[in-house]
């Protein structure tokens, strides 16, 4: 029985020590509403949907003299069923110190995040009322990067995908990069990417101007062949704006992409009105109206069902999210 009790008392410490070494953080997000959507010609469909809800893990490791290593895998939940598959949506592992952080794996393009996710601040750019707009050229695996230190509020990041890698994943032998600068100035939140993939690139710039309880934004992109292969060139522009009242904060967030150049008729219009009253830091209920409208030939929004050139989508939902 004494030995039991040693060896118990030895695994415990053992455990409490590399847990002393290495943190990790458990977190995630449970994000559902009940929506009434209408794709333009067909019925509408009144429905429970999943809105980017995940569960993850994160930590880090002191390796002394300024070193730091760390990692983060992140999994994708179905919260209307509790359906998952791997971890496709973050896997990556990092070292940094005060020269900056080198980062592999699979961690997304770091332009759509820097762009859109900053600006699209209603409902954190999942579901139905995200960003179908944005040409997001980078893919997300394979990825090599280095970020830079914070240099007066300027942060630069790089990221790298080789033509091999490319070619095994997807069959494609071409090489995929990017670059990108934040650059926090006051008021001001500002930024600017670019990315390439074979014979598709984009260049985008963001900017958000916080006054009192009011916040003002929007980005600018220009893409080639970013949606479709020979398309031509493309405009996509993005306005946001946010009025907070105590708990409260009123969201309308607009956006308009121009037809492609090789392809009349291709372009498309999405605006988004949003109410969400905060609960907690971790907490809030809401309530959002998003409409897509395509011209002609535009076929924005394949993911929440258009399947023919010029349909339309809305949808109307209430919901409840949770941080953890």
């Amino acid at each position: 029985m004494h030995k039991r009790v040693g060896l118990g008392v030895l695994l415990l410490s053992l455990s409490v020590s590399a847990f002393a070494q290495s943190a990790v953080t458990i977190y995630g997000r449970v994000n559902t509403t009940v929506e009434s959507s209408k794709l333009s010609g067909d019925s509408a469909q009144n429905q429970m949907r999943n809105n980017g809800s995940n569960l993850g893990f994160l930590g880090e490791e002191d390796l002394g003299a300024g070193l730091k290593a760390g990692f983060q895998f992140e999994r994708d939940i179905d919260s209307t069923d509790g359906a998952s598959a791997g971890y496709e949506a973050q896997s990556e592992v990092w070292l940094g110190g005060d020269w900056g952080r080198i980062r592999l794996g699979n961690y997304g393009g770091q332009s759509f995040k820097t762009i859109v996710e900053a600006v699209s601040l209603h409902n954190d750019n999942v579901g139905t009322s995200a960003d179908w707009l944005f040409a997001d050229v980078m893919p997300a695996d394979h990825h090599i990067g280095y970020v830079s230190p914070d240099i007066g509020g300027l942060v630069l990041e790089l990221g790298y995908s080789t033509k091999d890698d490319r070619q095994a994943v997807d069959g494609t032998r071409k090489n995929a990069y990017e670059a990108i600068a934040n650059y926090d100035w006051g008021n001001w939140s500002l930024a600017a990417a670019y990315a390439k993939y074979g014979d598709a690139n984009q260049w985008s710039l963001r900017a958000l101007y916080a006054m009192g309880d009011f916040l003002f934004g929007g980005y600018y992109q220009r893409d080639k062949n970013g949606l479709l292969p020979d398309a031509g060139n493309r405009n996509n522009y993005r306005f946001v704006g946010i009025y907070t009242l105590g708990a409260n904060e009123i969201h309308l967030n607009a956006g308009y992409a121009d037809d492609y150049s090789n392809q009349s008729g291709s372009g498309a219009t999405q605006w988004t009105v949003a109410w969400n009253h905060n609960l907690s830091k971790r907490t809030k209920i809401y309530a959002q109206y998003t409409a897509l409208n395509n011209r002609r030939n535009g076929l924005y929004g394949e993911d929440l069902g258009v399947h023919t050139p010029g349909q339309d989508f809305r949808s109307f939902g209430v919901g409840l999210r949770h941080y953890f």
